[in-house]
């Protein structure tokens, strides 16, 4: 297995769970030789998955707005969509997902000078989230 392969089953369980119409979250998504692992978390509907709950709460505690929850940027020439927070994740907390729904973290600065200028942050990387091979 590989990262194209964990991308694509990923891809394939969410077209799979969308017309459900419950809010999931897929997380911890890691691959190895022979196999590919994931959380799969699945709410009540109404219920928002940790990450936007978390946003939701405590977005002002890191410059931006609760409505800022689904909005997207440019950062180095490729566009995000803002899906969440992840609290205890001090250094990259912001939680966003690309457009082959891949997910990144950013830091708050590098998120907040790409909404507001529609550029990134300069010198600055974001941190790709569950591509570790295990």
């Amino acid at each position: 297995m590989n990262e194209n392969t964990a991308l694509e089953l990923k891809r394939f369980v969410v077209t799979a769970l969308e017309p459900l119409g419950l809010p999931f979250q897929l997380s911890n998504i890691r691959y190895g030789e022979d196999v590919v692992c994931f959380k799969l978390d699945i709410f009540d509907k109404g219920v928002d998955t940790f990450p936007v709950r978390h946003f939701k709460e405590s977005a002002h505690l890191f410059g931006l707005r609760k409505e800022d929850l689904g909005r997207t940027f440019i950062y180095q020439g490729r566009t995000y969509r803002i899906a969440g927070l992840k609290c205890r994740n001090t250094k990259y907390p912001i939680l966003c997902v690309d457009e082959e729904g891949a997910d990144y973290t950013f830091t708050p600065e590098m998120v907040q000078s790409s909404l507001v200028r529609g550029k990134p942050a300069q010198g600055e990387r974001g941190h790709i989230e569950n591509r570790q091979q295990h």
